[in-house]
């Protein structure tokens, strides 16, 4: 019986301390997942993103107006900026839980440029809550949400 609760021991110390070097690890590869460009830019080498460094560049503003600034925008000569799409923002916002460069992140709601047609005759959009990671498909394009712009590197 003794022996039985020692290997229950060892295995779960074991255990325990594969999973603390895995949360280390995590952190590190976290640490390194992102390259802060130094010219207002961040390129997510894991999905070859580049963000804008800062999440709040424009404010709170509607849906057309957030996709015509993310156009129009141009940092440091880099052009071709746009909204992220529903599937994008998850990863970004899961990626921001640890270290990351970015400044300005809000909260609160942004836009993606992804158009939920199942309600609101087509004038409805995708948003991510940046708090709690929760994508809303009833966000009128007439709200004012936060625009955070994003770009293809390829």
């Amino acid at each position: 019986m003794r022996e039985t609760w020692r290997k229950i021991f060892g295995t779960a110390a074991l255990a325990f301390m594969l999973c603390l070097s895995g949360l280390v690890i995590s952190g590190e590869a976290q640490a390194q997942r992102f390259t802060d460009n130094g010219n207002g830019t961040v390129t997510d080498t894991v999905t070859g993103l580049m963000w804008t460094k800062d999440a709040n560049m424009f404010g709170n503003m509607d849906w057309d107006s957030a996709t015509s600034r993310c156009a129009s925008l141009a940092v440091d000569s880099i052009t071709g900026w746009r909204l992220p799409s529903m599937d994008e923002f998850p990863a970004i916002y899961k990626a921001t839980r640890g270290q990351h460069p970015f400044e300005g992140i809000q909260g609160e709601y942004y836009w993606t440029s992804t158009h939920y047609t199942g309600y609101g005759g087509g004038h409805s959009r995708y948003s991510m809550h940046m708090l709690t990671g929760t994508l809303s498909r009833l966000s009128h394009k007439d709200n004012p949400f936060y625009v955070w712009c994003v770009r293809n590197t390829c």
